[in-house]
């Protein structure tokens, strides 16, 4: 596996222990994207959102670094955390299959479906 936050089991807790409680999130569903949700505590979450007319959202896809083959949503929390919380924005952090358990184009054709 490429994800070290899977042999660091308490990396997503101290991640989020960094926000302080200003950031919210949660799994994303198929339908609403696959990754992980992030918002500003209050906002009201994706369903809130997603629903304001499409030239009001407020939302940001993130992909995070790693050259398709490193890291995790998990991985880029303490990053995705101050970026929702200095621009007060909805974020979808995508979520990839990655080699060498899925080999290219599998990434893409994740990120192209989201």
């Amino acid at each position: 596996a490429t994800d070290i936050s899977q042999r660091l089991p308490l990396f997503r807790r101290l991640s989020l222990s960094m926000a302080r409680g200003i950031v919210e999130s949660r799994n994303a569903s198929e339908a609403l994207g696959h990754g992980e949700w992030m918002w500003p505590a209050g906002m009201g979450g994706p369903e809130a959102e997603l629903s304001q007319p499409q030239a009001e959202r407020r939302l940001v896809l993130y992909v995070h670094g790693g050259a398709f083959v490193l890291c995790s949503p998990s991985t880029h929390r303490s990053i995705t955390c101050n970026l929702v919380d200095s621009t007060g924005s909805l974020m979808l952090v995508a979520k990839y299959r990655r080699p060498p358990e899925h080999p290219y184009p599998a990434a893409l054709e994740d990120l192209v479906a989201v």
